[in-house]
């Protein structure tokens, strides 16, 4: 399928098919991470292992939120890692890779492939659907808690509660070196006025966020960037 992205003219782009986790990482499965004896601390997950890697695990923060303070390299650390897990286990073959979807991917899953879609949930702001800045909570709630926003592919959480990593950089969508990333679909402190478009932005790859989570894609084949 192609899915169309306007952004400095518009261009199209083939998007290779993908699984999406249903949900953003939560607290307790990136604790798993930090915890296992050949996890955060191993060099082999790490592209940059100058990178400082220490991370601050709060331990208010309910294993069914979504995990922030997570820099861009943590997450592509986790899903390296998760990658290894899964093949060695047999529940991927050899061929297929964990990583952050691209910012195409996200809105892929976010909209359905349609680009009259505002929403996951169709068009139209409806702050029931999301943990936004109208829902006046002030910080993250547990995952799929807003089942009434999923969109066309039952994908939770797209909108709100928190930002979302993407693998490419957030100055050119179809540069996947993650120099600047793109983060897309807004926090607990987001208007969601406007739509899916303008909750995006970008940060640089090693400043956590209280605001910023990721979650991961599955990629069958031999591109894995």
């Amino acid at each position: 399928m192609t899915l169309e992205i306007n952004y400095g003219g518009e261009r199209t782009e083939h998007v290779r098919p993908f699984k999406i986790a249903k949900y953003p990482v939560t607290w307790g499965q990136f604790r798993a991470f930090e915890r296992a004896s050949d996890g955060l601390r191993e060099d082999r997950w790490w592209r940059d292992i100058s990178y400082d890697r220490r991370w601050n695990d709060d331990s208010d923060e309910k294993d069914n939120h979504p995990v922030i303070t997570v820099s861009w390299h943590h997450a592509v650390a986790f899903c390296c890692w998760l990658t290894y897990r899964f093949r060695t286990t047999g529940v991927i073959d050899q061929t297929s890779v964990v990583r952050l979807p691209t910012e195409w991917e996200w809105f892929q899953a976010a909209t359905g492939g349609d680009p009259r879609n505002s929403y996951p949930w169709g068009s139209g702001s409806d702050a029931r659907n999301a943990n936004s800045k109208h829902s006046k909570l002030g910080r993250t709630i547990a995952v799929g808690m807003y089942p009434n926003g999923a969109s066309a592919a039952g994908i939770l959480d797209m909108v709100g509660n928190v930002d979302e990593w993407c693998l490419n950089n957030g100055d050119d969508p179809f540069d996947v070196t993650g120099a600047i990333p793109a983060v897309c679909g807004g926090s607990w402190d987001s208007d969601l006025t406007h739509g899916l478009h303008l909750l995006r932005g970008t940060q640089s790859l090693g400043s956590p966020s209280g605001l910023i989570g990721f979650r991961i894609c599955l990629i069958s084949g031999v591109w894995q960037n």
